[in-house]
């Protein structure tokens, strides 16, 4: 959906946290199954920052490179150039034909459709859209107060919307969220007013530094460093608790969060949340990923099922992973594909588990 960014690149190299006393659930030992094999893709950009299941493709994001694979294998590769190249420590979040990300060494982000063409929301500018070629860098402009970004570069929820976390300079001590609309770019007519539909400001003891971004179906959930809010798509805000949530994401049978060291479950789109147990972030610094109904989390080069009803957890084989530091993880056609700083991995769906 990304100011210190949070993310699970930079917190990789920290070191395996206790379990809390509270939780004595032992974690059993990984069972050797089909190994994983380094994807016979023959792309150029070793290093893979993002996977995205599109309608019948899978994009897989480098960065300087992008990849759209078709339910055949057939892959189309093109190349991301010159000052637009994807920064590592950016968290890309796809939405349909786009995908939005946080240039970490500018106070930009960059919506980007998977052909020639980029916007760049104008950070001198609360009101300025430009329109550039990936080939041509765009101005130096960094007067105007910093787009934020946490572990994501932003949000998408179901409608295809982008929410976008800035500082303006008229509250200075707050956080105000932007929704954007990026069909409503189009025409290329350089108004970033067409494509904003409304903003909300943070109230001030929610602090700056934002933690989490994410797109909950419609609506989105919030997190700062001191306070957690789910946003809905009509722009109505509302408190769900005072401290941070590291994760949150959708399964069929609700939404979930990790906050507090617990994962939190919802059935009725967050009006309420209960305790599962405990969130696989006490293992340390890693990212939950949702493979059909299974929910995984990554830490380094390891991958464990999370058992939703109660937090247990089951380490998965990481044979042929040992070494590569895992960035993403999705399904597509009948294989598991897997993202690591120096390659793409993948092996069959029925042997994940196992």
């Amino acid at each position: 959906m990304k100011p210190v960014s949070l993310s699970i690149f930079l917190l990789a190299i920290m070191g395996f946290g206790c379990q809390s006393p509270d939780w004595k659930d032992a974690i059993p030992q990984a069972v050797s199954s089909e190994s994983w094999a380094l994807s016979s893709l023959g792309w150029t950009d070793p290093t893979v920052l993002q996977l995205d299941v599109g309608e019948n493709e899978l994009r897989v994001l480098g960065r300087n490179t992008l990849i759209r694979l078709d339910a055949h294998e057939n892959a189309i590769e093109a190349s991301i150039r010159s000052y637009h190249d994807i920064d590592l420590f950016s968290r890309p979040v796809f939405s349909h034909q786009f995908f939005l990300y946080k240039h970490s060494q500018r106070n930009n982000y960059f919506l980007m459709e998977p052909t020639d063409w980029t916007m760049e929301i104008n950070s001198n500018r609360p009101v300025g859209v430009r329109l550039y070629s990936v080939n041509d860098p765009p101005p130096d402009d960094t007067s105007y107060a910093a787009f934020l970004n946490g572990t994501e570069s932003g949000a998408v929820n179901a409608w295809g919307e982008f929410l976008v976390a800035s500082i303006k300079k008229s509250t200075p001590g707050q956080v105000t969220l932007f929704l954007l609309d990026p069909y409503r770019w189009f025409p290329y007519d350089g108004r970033f007013t067409n494509a904003r539909q409304w903003e909300v400001t943070l109230p001030a003891e929610a602090g700056t530094q934002m933690v989490r971004l994410t797109g909950l179906d419609d609506d989105f959930l919030v997190s700062t460093e001191l306070a957690t809010f789910l946003l809905r798509r009509d722009g109505s805000l509302a408190k769900l608790w005072d401290t941070r949530t590291t994760h949150a994401f959708v399964l069929e049978n609700g939404w979930y969060a990790e906050a507090g060291g617990d994962l939190r479950h919802s059935t009725d789109k967050g009006a309420s949340w209960q305790i599962s147990g405990p969130g696989a972030g006490r293992l340390g610094a890693g990212e939950y990923f949702v493979v059909d109904t299974t929910l995984l989390f990554a830490r380094k080069d390891s991958l464990y099922h999370v058992d939703v009803r109660s937090g247990a957890l089951k380490p998965l084989s990481n044979h042929g992973l040992s070494g590569n530091q895992i960035t993403a993880v999705a399904g597509f056609t009948d294989q598991v594909y897997v993202a690591t700083l120096t390659g793409l991995f993948q092996k069959s769906r029925h042997a994940l588990l196992r």
